[in-house]
């Protein structure tokens, strides 16, 4: 019987180990765990922020392109568009199909933002009547080949 008592007794502080670790565990565990979660994401603001980011790196990477929608206004290969888009390639500004986000409102947002970033970049490059100047032409050459130079003036 004492090779009993000696095997008990040298097992005793293992047990006590374990059970002292199965009591202590729940103290522990009470401790909060601590969770960020970015509420944005989905949201107009965070394609916003997405788009401002994007387009700030494409003007330093010496590129200049405006989203345009993909909704049924823009299907189509009408003569003026595709005037309209020779044009904004003559002056290096390529038309890209909007961003691929995954929630409507953030493609939205994206789409906003990086164009508003980008036109002011192209107002910037080229003047502020940049606009009213590509209109005019391709008004101007929608209506017949001898009505101007087809270009793009400062």
């Amino acid at each position: 019987m004492p090779r009993n008592i000696h095997v008990i007794t040298a097992l005793a502080p293992l047990g006590a180990v374990l059970l002292g670790g199965l009591f202590a565990a729940p103290a522990a565990a009470a401790e909060p765990m601590r969770v960020s979660i970015d509420a944005r994401i989905g949201t107009e603001a965070r394609g916003r922020e997405r788009g401002e980011q994007a387009a700030q790196a494409d003007i330093a990477a010496g590129t200049l392109k405006l989203l345009e929608s993909t909704g049924p206004e823009t299907v189509g290969d009408t003569p003026r568009r595709r005037m309209r888009e020779r044009l904004l390639r003559a002056k290096g500004i390529r038309l890209e199909h909007g961003p691929g986000c995954t929630d409507a409102a953030e493609q939205r947002g994206y789409a906003a933002a990086y164009n508003e970033r980008m036109t002011a970049e192209v107002q910037r490059r080229f003047g502020p009547d940049f606009w009213k100047q590509l209109d005019r032409n391709v008004d101007r050459q929608h209506e017949g080949p001898a009505s101007g130079s087809g270009g793009l003036s400062r």
